[in-house]
């Protein structure tokens, strides 16, 4: 089901896995700053995100970011979209 609500983004890029694969997402959060889930990238790029949020703004921003902190990002990525603060951490 596609969320209707305008939300912006954050790109988070570590570096690749050992097997060369790029580890990168983006945050999504509402206009307020309400962190909403993290979205994989996939090998499907913005697509990914536009398929769920059709009017997210796409990132104006590049975070590079430790592999750990890319692992704890996906895990945090629930099937309700709740975004645990302890991502932040």
């Amino acid at each position: 089901m596609k969320d209707q609500r305008k939300v912006n983004t954050i790109k988070l890029m570590a570096d690749s896995d050992r097997n060369g694969n790029p580890q990168r997402g983006w945050l999504v959060m509402t206009r307020a700053g309400e962190l909403l889930c993290f979205i994989d990238d996939g090998f499907v790029g913005w697509a990914g995100v536009r398929a769920k949020f059709p009017n997210a703004k796409e990132a104006m921003v590049t975070i590079p970011v430790s592999a750990a902190v890319y692992r704890r990002a996906i895990k945090s990525n629930s099937a309700t979209g709740r975004y645990p603060q302890s991502l932040l951490k």
